[in-house]
């Protein structure tokens, strides 16, 4: 008999399953002197097994993966067409890092000759209702500029802030917390 509740978190499972089975697939195809990702690619976008070689069982593989979950992956990383990447790699943690074709690829400032700024670095000002005056120091701010800020980020006192950052430049972001009901 068992003591306790036990969970099966089956969708973490799933895709452990799904990106061993990926390294697999992606390693037999590299040793066999496929582009493993142009293959995986023409599996996916036509069905067709013969994308994939026998080669250490990898055809029968990837037949284990869902496809839609696969093409879920990609669409988690903002990709709804498999045209639209130059390559991908499937790192030794199991992510798969997608890099888009030159021409889908976002447009820089430096590329539209937009001068392009930085807030700088956030600098951590109150977490979890705790003041860091080292930082607010740091930042050349007090904590009546503090009281003040709060304020106008509506909350009544630090100890309602979950988290608020300041940058160099002046930039603040706050996160008030939840109101317990």
């Amino acid at each position: 008999m068992l003591d306790g509740t036990r969970k099966f978190n089956l969708k973490e499972e799933s895709d452990k399953e799904m990106k061993r089975v990926l390294q697999t697939v992606y390693d037999a195809l590299k040793e066999k002197g496929y582009n493993p990702i142009n293959q995986i690619v023409g599996y996916l976008l036509s069905e067709d097994p013969t994308y994939i070689t026998n080669y250490n069982n990898a055809r029968s593989l990837i037949r284990k993966i869902d496809r839609d979950e696969l093409m879920q992956e990609l669409r988690n990383q903002g990709l709804s067409d498999t045209t639209q990447i130059e390559y991908a790699v499937l790192e030794t943690n199991g992510q798969l890092n997608v890099i888009l074709q030159k021409s889908e690829q976002p447009v820089t400032p430096s590329q539209l000759g937009i001068p392009a700024g930085s807030d700088g670095y956030a600098h951590i000002i109150i977490n979890e209702g705790r003041i860091l005056d080292n930082n607010l120091r740091m930042l050349g701010r007090d904590r009546s500029w503090l009281d003040k800020e709060i304020k106008r980020q509506g909350a009544a006192s630090a100890e309602d802030v979950y988290l608020l950052t300041l940058t160099e430049t002046g930039k603040i972001f706050c996160q008030r917390k939840e109101q317990v009901k």
